[in-house]
């Protein structure tokens, strides 16, 4: 799981410092260079409030879903009333984050549309990890009720490929607004 960790990193790093910058002076034989790829330490900085907004929102709603849902379930298998009402609460939670982001974020229609394709590939990223958490299982587990999970079970792919595809979803969804806000 650290190597996992290391390589979404590394990932989310080279993504945020590879960036394009304008140089509309230098001109290469006849041809003029409109961009040139200019890898360097400060190239890129993410000043956007709407990015940050955008991902912390999502996120946060996305792991009191899973974790409300985690606990909810933990507490039907062992009759335990308190991790129901936890689960229920957390669930809440996140319904009342995604009905807030309209008062919180200044999106216009493109906005709205990008904000939710992120919101879809953190969800797809991470909700069975935070689930798994709640519900004190290995980070890798996949159930066998709906239909995400039927698919990766059908795959038959190992751990580690279904792992690295969740990370490379959850890469997009944080890429998708700091690219685009």
């Amino acid at each position: 799981m650290r190597k996992l960790f290391i390589i979404l990193l590394i990932a989310i790093y080279l993504t945020t410092q590879a960036q394009v910058k304008p140089n509309l002076n230098r001109t290469v034989g006849k041809v003029n260079m409109e961009y040139i790829y200019t890898p360097s330490r400060n190239s890129y900085k993410v000043n956007n409030k709407e990015a940050w907004k955008s991902i912390l929102l999502n996120t946060a709603a996305v792991a009191s879903a899973a974790l409300g849902d985690g606990f909810l379930d933990e507490g039907k298998s062992q009759g335990n009333v308190n991790l129901m009402y936890l689960g229920h609460s957390l669930k809440a939670v996140s319904v009342g984050v995604l009905l807030s982001k309209p008062l919180i974020q200044n999106l216009d229609t493109r906005g709205w549309i990008l904000d939710i394709i992120s919101y879809g590939f953190i969800r797809a990223g991470s909700f069975d990890e935070f689930y798994n958490v709640s519900r004190g299982l290995p980070i890798g587990t996949v159930g066998s009720t709906c239909i995400w999970d039927k698919f990766w079970g059908a795959t038959k792919s190992p751990e580690e490929w279904i792992l690295g595809s969740k990370a490379l979803f959850l890469t997009v969804g944080f890429v998708v607004p700091i690219k685009e806000f």
